[in-house]
């Protein structure tokens, strides 16, 4: 498992404020240590569509999307998860989560 994590985010979208509480409640409940997260901010539209930008937050590991979306739009933008139950999230769903983590 990585103990590290790139985090793309943008200021305008409210989930970036708490990716790093939610990524420590969720490892806590799974028993599992907390990987290190390194927020970084796209914050133009050339930046986004740059680096393949697809909404905040996008968790990277190694320079990959865990949870990619082959076909996405770049921009700046929130990103739209879905849990596992269908409902639409602005965080993954915690069980995807964490299989990322362990993948």
């Amino acid at each position: 498992m990585s103990d590290s994590l790139i985090v793309w985010g943008w200021s305008g979208c409210p989930s970036t404020l708490i990716v790093d509480d939610w990524v420590a409640e969720v490892c806590a409940e799974a028993g599992i240590p907390a990987p290190a997260l390194e927020l970084e901010y796209i914050e133009t539209d050339e930046d986004a569509t740059a680096r393949g930008f697809i909404g905040s937050p996008t968790f990277l590991r190694d320079g990959v999307d865990l949870f990619p979306e082959p076909g996405a739009a770049p921009g700046l933008t929130c990103r739209l998860y879905r849990r596992r139950d269908g409902r639409p999230s602005p965080l993954p769903d915690p069980a995807d989560f964490v299989a990322a983590l362990r993948g």
